[in-house]
């Protein structure tokens, strides 16, 4: 699977080029959300080295929404997969040590202003 760059594939692109982007990252998100079947985390009811891997998604989701306005993960398309993001950002060592998502948004607000340059 190649979620990563299908992702920010999807949030870099414009017009019909976005279009066919967001098609791929949701089937690629799919894909994701059946690996997950009501599980807590994708290496099951614990965290382990697959929900680390994937973890970029439950950090930037929300941020990447909130700078461009697109959004991908619903709770009615990617319930599982929405519930695994809020689990995974609950860990108190992702959260103590990932940066919060205020900064994230900052940060990619900055990354979008200096493109646009």
């Amino acid at each position: 699977m190649h979620v990563l760059p299908a992702f920010y594939g999807y949030y870099k692109k414009q017009a019909n080029d976005q279009k066919e982007a967001k098609e791929t990252t949701l089937a690629h998100l799919k894909c994701v959300e059946q690996l997950l079947n009501e599980k807590k985390f994708l290496s099951g009811e614990s965290f382990g080295l697959l929900d680390l891997a994937f973890g970029w998604l439950a950090d930037n989701s929300r941020p990447l929404e909130v700078v461009s306005g697109l959004k991908l993960l619903d709770e009615d398309s990617f319930p599982n997969l929405c519930i695994w993001r809020d689990n995974f950002l609950k860990i108190p060592a992702i959260n103590e040590t990932w940066p919060d998502q205020e900064t994230l948004i900052v940060k990619f607000q900055k990354s979008k202003e200096s493109v646009r340059k």
